[in-house]
């Protein structure tokens, strides 16, 4: 971990409400992912790309959704989400680093 000691980073302990339960299920969901060993895969970027731009791909969804691969953001909603604390109201899929850095800005 030091080869980040320089880097600028971020964490949300204190910032986002949690109860203990919540804390306790949103561990046990990241764990859920990390165990299925899930990864990086462009179709991720692409899809992010194409909906920050506003083009539709209606099939997408669907096949990036059937890969299991997620990027860090994505992941991050997912846990807090299948913990029972969703932070975003729409498909975790579309989440990216800067939404989740908007979201600690909010906070």
């Amino acid at each position: 971990l030091s080869k980040y000691q320089n880097i600028a980073h971020r964490y949300s302990t204190g910032l986002i409400d949690l109860t203990d339960k919540e804390r306790k299920d949103i561990v046990i969901a990241a764990r859920q992912y990390l165990a299925q060993k899930i990864g990086y895969s462009w179709p991720d970027y692409g899809a992010l790309a194409l909906r920050r731009f506003h083009i539709p791909a209606p099939h997408l969804k669907a096949y990036i959704e059937s890969t299991g691969h997620m990027i860090c953001s994505q992941l991050v909603a997912a846990c807090y989400r299948d913990g029972g604390h969703p932070l975003y109201d729409h498909w975790t899929g579309y989440v990216t680093p800067g939404d989740l850095n908007k979201l600690l800005d909010e906070a």
